[in-house]
């Protein structure tokens, strides 16, 4: 009695474990499915604070542009002014071959950056005329594979019409030559 009575007890004692454990794996589930639901919605927070920050930031970057021109176009009027206005001959000097320096580099700097320009273009023209090659080759090769395969089996219907035109014939002229014995023999049996 008492070994049944220890089986029992072992029996709600593993009941109640496995209600335990049901019961907090349901728990985990939930904790899992909240986590994954609050991970997403963080995930397109985040995208959408992206997107709000980069329209911030090319709204910025225009601004920038439209503020470095105004600059620009004052510097060109201030340097486009009579040299006159200024008193020291070394400033004026100095002035005006830093703006030759500066020309210089511009223009280097620009045909520099043209040269690599058409350098990458012309490396992206020929990488594309490789991959169209290739391409084309593949295609001709599938329709040249399809045109064998049907030349075949034209080649297969024709050699197939052949013999049977043969065989016929064959068995056309067999029963001519047996039909030509038979009234032979009609003849002889006349006469």
């Amino acid at each position: 009695a008492i070994a049944r009575h220890q089986i029992f007890n072992n029996l709600q004692e593993r009941e109640i474990l496995e209600r335990k454990i049901n019961n907090q794996r349901e728990i985990a589930s939930r904790l899992i499915g909240k986590m994954v639901r609050l991970s997403l919605f963080r995930i397109n927070l985040c995208r959408r604070i992206e997107k709000r920050r980069s329209r911030a930031n090319s709204a910025a970057k225009k601004i920038q542009g439209w503020h470095r021109r105004i600059v620009a176009a004052e510097q060109m009027k201030i340097e486009k002014q009579p040299l006159l206005l200024l008193q020291n001959t070394s400033v004026l000097a100095a002035i005006v071959v830093q703006a030759a320096t500066r020309t210089l580099l511009a223009k280097a700097l620009r045909i520099r950056l043209q040269k690599e320009s058409l350098q990458s273009e012309t490396l992206r023209k020929a990488k594309a005329l490789v991959i169209t090659c290739w391409f084309r080759c593949i295609m001709a090769k599938a329709k040249l594979e399809q045109l064998r395969l049907e030349r075949q089996k034209n080649h297969e219907v024709m050699a197939a019409t052949c013999i049977t035109a043969i065989w016929r014939g064959y068995l056309g002229r067999k029963c001519a030559k047996l039909k030509l014995e038979s009234k032979k023999c009609l003849w002889k049996q006349i006469w």
